[in-house]
């Protein structure tokens, strides 16, 4: 303490059971410093000002932890979130969600590389199956919508989409080659249809 003010290492202990324990400066928590949450979450890292501020390694108690940067309290800039079931998300973060570009790996195999908003996908990117098919194009609130490219089993489809649907007009080509060029509906051929094989 220096001048009634939290200067130097200490522990606090909360009323609520949260604990502080780290760097002060100007009686706040600044530096580097562990925080306990009494409801099991744990936040390691730098401080500035006694938010979190920096970099920094967040524990949930439900098993999941982020690990990147932080801006007034908020995940914000670059980081990594892995999820107790395997996913994981590593791009950049704004407000303390998914924001601009990043990559989201499935614990099934499958993986999007693109822009996200909201923690949702949204805007241009790549979805990879695990089995080898692939989507290329744009994503609005975490469906597939828009322009875009699927390929699947030698097949292509290039078109628009809607829903994560095949949606007005569009081409489908085999792997041999024929194409089939019209409008589509709800995932399917929708009125009159050109066929060139």
């Amino acid at each position: 303490m220096e001048n009634d003010l939290r200067e130097g290492k200490g522990i606090l202990y909360y009323n609520d059971g949260d604990k502080y324990e780290g760097e002060w400066k100007n009686d706040s928590a600044n530096g580097k410093g562990i925080y306990y949450y009494n409801n099991g979450d744990k936040y390691e890292g730098e401080w500035k000002e006694g938010k979190r501020e920096g970099k920094g390694i967040f524990y949930y108690k439900d098993g999941n932890k982020y690990e990147g940067e932080w801006k007034n309290d908020l995940r914000e800039g670059k980081g990594i979130l892995y999820y107790k079931d395997g996913d994981k998300y590593e791009g950049e973060w704004k407000y303390d969600s998914m924001e601009g570009k990043g990559i989201y790996y499935y614990n099934n195999g499958n993986k999007y590389n693109g822009e996200f908003k909201n923690n949702l996908m949204e805007g241009k990117g790549i979805y990879y199956y695990k089995d080898g098919d692939k989507y290329l194009g744009e994503w609005k609130e975490g469906n597939i919508e828009g322009k875009g490219i699927y390929y699947y089993n030698g097949d292509k489809y290039v078109g628009e989409w809607k829903n994560n649907l095949f949606e007005g007009k569009g081409i489908f080509i085999n792997n041999k080659g024929n194409k089939l060029i019209g409008m589509f509906k709800k995932g399917k051929p929708y009125g009159n249809m050109t066929i060139i094989i």
